[in-house]
């Protein structure tokens, strides 16, 4: 199940008993970096790749980094598998914050995957 962005396996397909393979890709090559397999669980990624506007030569994301008072930028990408879908969705955003060496101990988050 898509939606928008966010994907949960529902159950796993006849020939794969496993569960549902979900790529993700790199976000500036387009190049497949990561793959989840998801069995009743879910998974979302969070980045400014596709929310973003270049100002003054800057690339600027939607995501906001509280801490510093401006758009976050450290990395290109944060995915993040959790049971449902609603964790997956705040684990990501949270993930890309905070970053992989930051992003440890969060109980709900099943697998984590950063780019750049």
């Amino acid at each position: 199940v898509d939606i928008g962005g966010n994907i949960h396996g529902l159950g796993a397909p006849d020939r794969s008993p496993e569960g549902w393979n979900v790529g993700v890709t790199h976000p500036v090559t387009g190049r497949l970096v990561r793959t989840f397999v998801l069995k009743d669980t879910s998974v979302a990624t969070s980045g400014n790749a596709e929310q973003s506007r270049v100002l003054g030569g800057v690339r600027v994301g939607h995501l906001f980094d509280a801490r510093r008072g401006r758009p976050a930028n450290g990395h290109l990408s944060a995915s993040v598998q959790a049971r449902t879908g609603v964790e997956s969705d705040y684990l990501s955003t949270v993930a890309y914050l905070l970053g992989p060496d930051r992003f440890h101990g969060w109980p709900e988050a099943m697998s984590a995957h950063f780019v750049g």
